[in-house]
């Protein structure tokens, strides 16, 4: 299959690489889209430093092309499928004490990590999440993005009718005023970037600030 493999700072090469071998246990996916997050940005540029060579990509979606024997639920070929790409252990501290994000081991060598820029994925049955028809995988792809933005929402405690202020219009920020707006708070944009600011207005803000003038 063909894939992006990252093969050094700054340097990325699409390459034949071998199909991923599925397990009794996992599912194989076909990937349709991937995005690029800030995590994929600062292992290009160097500045997050896993190991070389690697297939970056963990904002993605795809259809299931088959399903191992030993997978529960009803998880079946066809179905078309976010996908949770960051692996955790759940063995370690942070795992067992829900955590899962702080995991110990989940950029450890040896381990298959992100991936999304390949065609092709096994994956552990809970990395993948059904979605309806009605979502297209390009918009499927924004799912991880979207529960990271409700996860920090939940952290501080957001509820009905309260004031939130977001500082930055990039796309996390512009995706936590849409979770927000959803949750029923008001929502307050800062940001020096006038057409961002425009951005967030456009999707509801109720006011935008630049922090310059």
């Amino acid at each position: 299959m063909k894939a992006g493999v990252l093969v050094e700072t700054g340097r990325i090469e699409i390459q034949e690489v071998e199909c991923p071998v599925m397990q009794p246990n996992q599912i194989l996916v076909k990937v349709k889209n991937c995005g690029i997050c800030t995590l994929e940005q600062r292992l290009y540029r160097g500045n997050m430093k896993i190991y070389y060579p690697i297939v970056p990509g963990h904002e993605a979606s795809g259809e299931v092309v088959e399903v191992g024997s030993d997978v529960f639920g009803d998880v079946k070929k066809g179905d078309r499928v976010a996908l949770d790409l960051v692996l955790r252990c759940g063995e370690c501290y942070y795992c067992r004490t829900g955590h899962s994000n702080m995991c110990q081991n989940r950029f450890k060598k040896g381990v298959r990590i992100l991936g999304g820029f390949g065609e092709y994925l096994a994956v552990r049955a809970t990395q993948v999440y059904k979605i309806p028809d009605s979502v297209s995988f390009r918009e499927a792809a924004f799912v991880e993005p979207v529960a990271c933005c409700i996860r920090s929402l939940k952290k501080i405690g957001l509820s009905l009718a309260d004031d939130v202020l977001i500082l930055g219009a990039g796309p996390m920020g512009l995706m936590h005023l849409q979770v927000a707006r959803a949750m029923g708070s008001r929502v307050f944009v800062s940001d020096p970037n006038t057409k961002r600011l425009e951005k967030a207005g456009s999707l509801g803000a109720s006011l935008t600030i630049d922090p310059v003038h």
